[in-house]
């Protein structure tokens, strides 16, 4: 690993190469700033990236960003806004469970999967847009979001819902679910949480 460094932008370090200084965000310089900006060469935003950063309000993932990692914004309480860029595939396991002050998330065409827990117990989230090309919704993703009222699909057909793993990993043996009611679905997420999947 000779060729790799860490560097510094906006109030985070980033592992980089040779031809790319900010490839992954790996961490935040401290956990007590409100503001930090993603450097538009970044791919990664690691798993713990801004882990429990406390004093975040909001943040703009660029378009450059391909994963958003496990936990990468865990408990940021006071994170009201986040814009996630259009290059995102992949929202990773708990990435922004309790953000207690998030109130509405729109998910990119870019996305195929959002992870278990993904927004687990958001109590202030309450309208959420789902892109046409996710494909994969994990375990409670959604699960005591007890504001969410809206859960719009822009793509409606084919979802199906499931209890087992195994099912959801193979997209198969799941009951197929009616998403075209946006206050339904918000019910189903909040209440119930089951693994999902689009054929």
């Amino acid at each position: 690993c000779e060729s790799l460094q860490f560097n510094e932008y906006g109030n985070a370090k980033y592992l980089g190469s040779k031809t790319n200084d900010y490839f992954a965000l790996i961490e935040t310089k401290s956990k007590n700033f409100s503001s930090y900006t993603i450097h538009n060469n970044t791919k990664i935003i690691a798993d713990d990236a801004f882990y429990e950063c406390s004093n975040l309000t909001s943040i703009v993932i660029p378009d450059s960003v391909t994963s958003i990692g496990e936990n990468a914004f865990y408990s940021c309480e006071s994170l009201t806004s986040v814009t996630i860029g259009n290059g995102v595939t992949s929202i990773g396991e708990n990435a922004f469970r309790y953000c207690n002050s998030l109130t509405s998330v729109e998910i990119p065409d870019s996305v195929t999967s959002i992870g278990n827990y993904a927004f687990f117990c958001c109590d202030s989230l309450t309208s959420v847009v789902i892109g046409d090309s996710v494909t994969s919704i994990g375990e409670q993703a959604f699960y005591l979001c007890g504001s969410l009222t809206s859960v719009t699909f822009e793509d409606t057909s084919t979802w199906y819902g499931t209890y087992n793993y195994m099912d959801w990993k193979n997209k198969t043996g799941g009951t197929q679910k009616d998403v075209s009611n946006p206050s339904a679905n918000a019910s189903y997420f909040v209440n119930f949480g089951y693994y999902c999947y689009k054929l």
